[in-house]
């Protein structure tokens, strides 16, 4: 089944095309999944992940839209400085998709393509682990209680489109 991205659709699962995916796997030198189908259900399953993970600026633009991108009103911290040295907002347009949104999602369907699973909570992440060879002794200290994956990549892509950090802050819709 074909990738849905029509901006504001009630059924698009996706942010890019299969052909903006594959482009961009080339340009990195990325060896993509062995089908088309695959890649389409890794980017499914992107767009999804970067859906629930993070809290974004602004409203979507229409109320049934599938995706939370586009979005009204929403304002990315700009790393332009005005003239006393202060960072200052800008508008996004409601009639686009930023790069790096799209970017994020590519960058996801690829790591979930390589076993990464975004939608997944982690049980006891690793604090710090020590293995000893000779006498073999190993010890793994966790953290404790459960929390998401983290893909430091991708949080930096969408870093000027949040509220927050991931999942960190909540957004009233109007």
């Amino acid at each position: 089944m074909a990738l849905d991205t029509t901006l504001s659709g009630e059924q698009a699962d996706s942010y890019v095309t299969l052909a903006e995916y594959q482009a961009r796997g080339a340009a990195l030198g990325w060896t993509l999944a062995a089908s088309d189908t695959a890649d389409e259900v890794n980017l499914r399953r992107a767009a999804i992940a970067l859906d629930v993970t993070y809290t974004w600026r602004g409203v979507i633009v229409q109320e049934f839209q599938a995706r939370e991108w586009p979005r009204y009103t929403a304002e990315a911290h700009g790393y332009n400085f005005g003239a006393f040295g202060t960072m200052r907002d800008y508008p996004i347009r409601s009639d686009r998709i930023p790069r790096e949104i799209k970017e994020a999602q590519m960058e996801l369907a690829f790591l979930i393509q390589n076993g990464a699973d975004p939608l997944a909570t982690v049980d006891g992440l690793v604090k710090r682990k020590r293995e000893k060879l000779d006498v073999l002794e190993e010890e793994t200290e966790y953290f404790g209680g459960q929390g998401k994956p983290r893909y430091p990549a991708v949080d930096r892509l969408v870093r000027r489109y949040i509220t927050g950090g991931p999942g960190q802050a909540s957004m009233v819709r109007g």
